[in-house]
């Protein structure tokens, strides 16, 4: 799932995504702004555009993208996040050889629109070795502590049931 946000921004994640080494992914663009969209997104079978109201919070227009997943997991993007080619892959595969794994963090960096890393509580947990506050999954949902949205990768039959606070 991408929310869009910086329109400036969208194309690189985009092509991110699509760029994988692994293509068993349905690409939801959640768009909060009718932007106008690169023809080629629009071609791909892969890319599906949903339109939710501006006047959503982040964790109801989270819940409610989510909810219009057609997957087992679900991985939310930024849109000044990019992932690594193999990203998706490595993320399934580390569902797939644990199957009691409700969740999996990639390493994300919060970025600017020029893709600079940004000083923030999120990437001093992940890249500083901060430690994490107790029951981090909890956390993470309720945004007590904000990770960065990319790093998170979750089964879907979990997140139906616990979801964001909004």
């Amino acid at each position: 799932l991408i929310n869009t946000t910086e329109k400036a921004a969208l194309d690189k994640v985009v092509y991110s995504v699509l760029n994988q080494n692994f293509d068993d992914f349905e690409l939801i663009v959640v768009d909060r702004e009718n932007f106008q969209f690169n023809n080629a997104f629009l071609d791909d079978k892969r890319i599906r555009i949903i339109k939710i109201p501006e006047e959503f919070n982040m964790p109801k227009l989270l819940n409610e993208s989510a909810r219009q997943a057609n997957s087992e997991l679900v991985c939310f993007l930024d849109s000044s996040d990019l992932l690594l080619f193999d990203s998706l892959k490595v993320r399934y595969q580390t569902f797939c050889s644990n199957p009691e794994c409700v969740c999996v963090y990639g390493f994300g960096l919060e970025t600017d629109q020029d893709f600079n890393p940004c000083d923030s509580e999120q990437n001093n947990y992940f890249y500083k070795a901060l430690p994490l506050p107790e029951n981090t999954l909890q956390s993470f949902i309720n945004l007590s502590i904000y990770p960065q949205i990319s790093s998170f990768m979750l089964k879907k039959e979990v997140f139906d049931r616990i979801e964001f606070n909004e």
